[in-house]
């Protein structure tokens, strides 16, 4: 007589297999939008409110309402619509014909781990470089010194990419040094401002009368072009 045993066959209950994948997937989206937007919520959250000045100016001055024409005329200006890898595309206007001293120096900032950063003086192409804007002084003469770079979103930092080289810029703070190499001499330079301002505000570039200023430009939030962060910075003598 032959012996028959019944062996219980666990069945995928399907239900709960569609549960749980449908958790996952929404939980993978969860840590994904995180990742992209967490630099957007630390610059609403941290860096925005420390590079307001506190000297605000009351009451609002009407040029400072946007409106929805002047939001229009924004979108379609040159400003938002050119292409931001050309230096001579940030500020229209204001580029010049320029007779640098020298056709490229260097640059470090510490803070950053930036080493070697090449800067031009005669080229515009920030994905090759950064940019001294034409019309604005070269180190260390006296006056402002503008130097254009991209930023980015800081999980995207690459350290041979200039595209990306200010990815980390908002961890910069006053007191903190800059450092510039040019004909076999350096000159350091120490940040006292850093502010926001509006993509098409040219008073950035303005010059200084009675001693030399480094202030470098980039765009933020990270990973946008909205605003215009700018960092300035004196040259320090012995």
């Amino acid at each position: 007589m032959s012996i028959v045993t019944y062996k219980k066959q666990t069945r995928i209950n399907k239900r709960l297999l569609v549960r749980l994948t449908g958790s996952f997937l929404v939980l993978s989206g969860l840590v994904v939008s995180l990742y992209i937007f967490s630099p957007l919520l630390l610059w609403e959250i941290y860096i925005a409110p420390r590079t307001v000045s506190d000297a605000l100016i009351k009451p609002v001055p009407d040029h400072a309402i946007v409106s929805q024409a002047r939001l229009a005329n924004f979108l379609s200006s040159k400003v938002y619509a050119q292409d931001l890898d050309n230096a001579s595309n940030w500020y229209p206007g204001s580029h010049q014909q320029a007779n640098p001293t020298t056709s490229a120096f260097t640059i470090d900032i510490p803070k950053l781990d930036i080493k070697n950063a090449e800067v031009s003086t005669t080229d515009d192409d920030l994905t090759k470089h950064l940019v001294n804007f034409a019309g604005t002084c070269t180190p260390p003469a006296i006056g402002n010194c503008v130097i254009f770079g991209h930023s980015t979103l800081p999980q995207l930092y690459n350290p041979n990419d200039y595209r990306t080289i200010f990815a980390h810029i908002l961890s910069l703070s006053v007191g903190d040094l800059i450092q510039v190499h040019i004909q076999n001499v350096t000159y350091t330079y120490k940040v006292f401002s850093l502010i926001v301002v509006e993509p098409d505000d040219t008073t950035v570039l303005n010059q200084a009368t009675d001693e030399s200023m480094l202030t470098i430009i980039t765009c933020v939030p990270p990973g946008t072009t909205w605003k215009r962060l700018v960092i300035k910075s004196r040259l320090q003598t012995l």
